[in-house]
């Protein structure tokens, strides 16, 4: 559900008929948590259990019924919670919310209601996925596999995703002959990048490109770039397609000390 299809934004849903037993037990426990979240402080918990779904829970592209569902996540499951936002308005075991939460679950990150995620409170409990903020989410549109994009990189490999994001969080009109070179395979951004007059260290800033080359960190002989989304302390937060299962999105915290370098194109 947001529970699963069909729903509608605000509606509440129907879970199925269960036995009595089963039933009394739903009330108690409902009751039990509605009040602890009626009294009870703000917590701090970047996780949360899928609850009250009477099945599942879809998990989105973006905060609101009307995206393209991932997945359905079985009642029970915990999940992290990496940022939230704000969205439709979905009715949910504890009421209305229009709270959305950016989830990571299977290798692929995606929305959930937060109406149907417990977490100890109706508020939020991780930072906005705006901006900077942790991770922004899978916003990519292409759905074929290497065909020429717009900025002439390859469709769902690593190199058109930072492009597509560069163009459309950071405007940036990021393209492979960019400037007079060309940047190529990932191996060759951190040279070209060098070339165009672009700083290219060992810095992290939310934004930049990490940059790995040939077998450094996993990466393949032709390497890889991600996007950096964060930074806290020694580790980076990175955006990436193409590395936890082909052609996909994910997100990972890794040692800042990883990536070969740091590009920074968005200022």
């Amino acid at each position: 559900m947001d529970a699963p299809q069909p729903e509608r934004a605000g509606a509440a849903v129907r879970s199925k008929s269960r036995p009595r037993f089963w039933m009394a037990a739903l009330v108690v426990a409902l009751v039990g948590a509605a009040l602890t979240l009626a009294f009870a402080a703000p917590a701090n918990a970047t996780s949360g259990t899928v609850t009250g779904t009477g099945s599942c829970l879809n998990e989105r592209t973006g905060p609101g019924t009307g995206y393209s569902v991932i997945t359905c996540i079985s009642d029970g499951t915990a999940v992290g919670i990496a940022c939230q936002t704000t969205g439709d308005t979905v009715t949910g075991p504890w009421g209305p919310s229009n709270i959305w939460d950016y989830i990571d679950y299977g290798n692929r990150g995606g929305y959930v209601t937060d109406a149907y995620v417990y977490t100890g409170t109706n508020g939020f409990v991780a930072p906005r996925c705006h901006g900077n903020q942790p991770v922004v989410g899978n916003d990519y549109p292409y759905s074929c596999v290497d065909c020429v994009d717009p900025w002439n990189f390859y469709t769902r490999e690593c190199t058109s995703f930072v492009a597509w994001r560069m163009n459309h969080q950071y405007g940036v009109s990021f393209t492979n002959t960019m400037g007079g070179g060309r940047w190529g395979n990932a191996e060759n951004w951190d040279s070209n990048g060098r070339a165009l007059g672009y700083t290219v260290d060992h810095v992290p800033t939310p934004g930049s490109i990490a940059q790995f080359d040939p077998y450094v960190g996993g990466a393949s002989s032709l390497g890889h770039v991600a996007l950096v989304a964060s930074v806290s302390g020694g580790n980076v937060t990175i955006e990436e397609y193409n590395w936890s299962y082909a052609y996909g999105y994910d997100y990972r915290t890794i040692s800042a000390s990883t990536p070969s370098w740091y590009i920074h194109v968005a200022g």
